[in-house]
């Protein structure tokens, strides 16, 4: 079950890494380092609590937490980058 579920894990990992390393080339290095603990930190692990403790769907509901977390973390990152591009100024 962990394979089916993880999988998808994989299909919203991009969006946050794409997000990450265009943050760092632009020099918001710390901007990324943030969007990167908030992602893991408060979605993923905040989720998989949710989902496995609170909703008690038990070792199935971590993993469905962490695919959840990983999707709003990488839709916030996009958003977060996309506003930091159309700010961008080139001297």
């Amino acid at each position: 079950m962990f394979l089916r579920i993880m999988s998808f894990f994989i299909l919203f990992k991009p969006l946050s890494s794409i997000s990450s390393s265009i943050l760092q080339g632009l020099g918001k290095g710390f901007d990324s380092l943030l969007l990167i603990c908030i992602r893991e930190v408060f979605f993923n692990v905040g989720f998989a609590y949710i989902f496995s403790l609170v909703l008690q769907i038990g070792e199935n509901g971590i993993w469905i937490g962490m695919v959840i977390g990983n999707l709003i973390g990488g839709l916030v990152s996009d958003a977060y980058s996309k506003r930091v591009i159309k700010n961008y100024k080139i001297n």
